[in-house]
């Protein structure tokens, strides 16, 4: 099946957007372990990130209601180029300001293309194309996810820093020029002076009676995410320093998230099950973190990343049929600046723990360890929960019409 012009348009976009929100993930977390190698600058860099992103991402769902994804698309692209031209060209004694000045645009850059990215699936989700083109998102992602690494970590090696902050900026400009050509697509059909503000207030999205379920369910996924993601960055950079080395372990986790795929689509195993899996995964690979050896924290990421794959492709399944199933776009649209707060939430909440930690033996953190795998003991009721009220809810809107 061909795609149509608009969502090719997305396609490209979504490829080169990727390749800088790869970059950023690995390399700029890098750059800044590497002038101090302090667990506080790594902690205070993501929570100034997702403060900025949990802000840009309800911002731009309002900006939704008068302009199209291009407006909110350049947008993504300028905060990026901000972002790459302080990290060129900004020299500050204060290194905590200059760090919340590099956090801030890239949280800008990121949540903002968030939204727009996901008002289009939830428009264009309706269409027979969409499911060919999450197919092709998803094999161009895992591609970008081996490669990229590997290629910016050779660019660091011979022009340093700068220079893959140059390419990064080549990208951004070609995100920008991509923005222009992408589908018009708001919500300005679809919601009415009367609807728009009350819908996103946090009384009216607890009468819906999943709604707290889904907000639980964010939070936990949240603390749960934060400190795998976090931990997982940093105990590859404390094995090595070499970025050849970083960018080949990127591709060695990224290897093991294709095998959990390819096991995901092979064996018809039931949801629930799936999500059992992936908590004996994560509690394995969160217990392995306490053993403070290079070998076993490399084997911690591989098990984290096998079961951080199951655990998202389930959790996150489920959150989105909590939203498609009963609610109208709007609804949903606004249901997602929730997700998103209440992600943004938990992660700083953890953020804030994570930043007292001095070092992978300090009590501190293997007390988080322990919160988090007592998290996601619990996920399987949550997620039963959730999906529970989902249903009831459905039935009543079919008796209903």
């Amino acid at each position: 099946m061909s795609l149509s012009k608009g969502l090719r348009t997305l396609l490209v976009m979504n490829v080169v957007s990727n390749i800088v929100f790869i970059y950023v993930a690995i390399f700029i977390n890098l750059y800044i372990w590497e002038q101090g190698q302090n667990i506080f600058d790594v902690s205070w860099y993501n929570m100034m990130l997702l403060l900025a992103w949990g802000i840009a991402y309800s911002i731009a769902t309002r900006m939704l209601s008068r302009w199209s994804i291009r407006l909110l698309m350049s947008l993504s692209a300028s905060f990026g180029a901000i972002a790459f031209l302080l990290l060129s060209l900004l020299e500050l004694d204060n290194r905590l300001l200059w760090i919340t000045l590099i956090g801030i645009p890239v949280g800008m850059m990121q949540g903002i293309f968030s939204t727009a990215h996901n008002l289009s699936i939830t428009v264009l989700g309706q269409d027979k194309e969409i499911g060919h083109y999450l197919a092709i998102t998803n094999i161009m992602g895992q591609i970008l996810n081996m490669s990229i690494p590997l290629i910016t970590s050779q660019i660091i090696k011979w022009f340093e820093y700068g220079g893959s902050f140059v390419l990064m900026l080549i990208f951004i400009m070609m995100m920008l020029m991509l923005s222009l050509r992408l589908p018009p697509i708001s919500l300005q059909n679809h919601v009415t002076k009367e609807t728009i503000k009350p819908r996103v207030s946090f009384s009216n999205i607890f009468q819906f009676p999943q709604a707290k379920w889904f907000l639980i369910s964010c939070l936990t996924t949240g603390i749960i995410l934060q400190f795998q993601n976090l931990f997982a960055l940093l105990f590859t950079f404390s094995v090595t320093s070499d970025k050849t080395m970083i960018a080949l372990l990127n591709t060695c986790y990224t290897t093991f998230a294709l095998l959990a795929l390819w096991a995901y689509r092979k064996f018809k195993v039931k949801e629930s099950m799936w999500l059992v899996i992936s908590v004996v995964f994560l509690g394995c690979g969160l217990l392995l973190m306490l053993i403070p050896l290079p070998v076993v924290r490399i084997t911690s990421n591989i098990v984290t990343t096998i079961g951080m794959f199951y655990f998202l492709t389930i959790v996150v399944s489920q959150q989105l049929k909590m939203t498609a199933g009963s609610l109208d776009i709007v609804k949903r649209s606004h249901m997602l600046v929730w997700r998103e707060w209440m992600y943004v939430v938990s992660r700083v909440f953890m953020l804030l723990f994570m930043m007292r930690i001095t070092n992978f033996t300090d009590p501190l953190f293997i007390g988080l360890a322990i919160f988090v795998v007592l998290c996601l003991l619990t996920i399987s009721y949550i997620q039963g929960k959730l999906m529970a009220r989902t249903q009831d809810a459905s039935v009543q809107m079919s008796s209903n019409g």
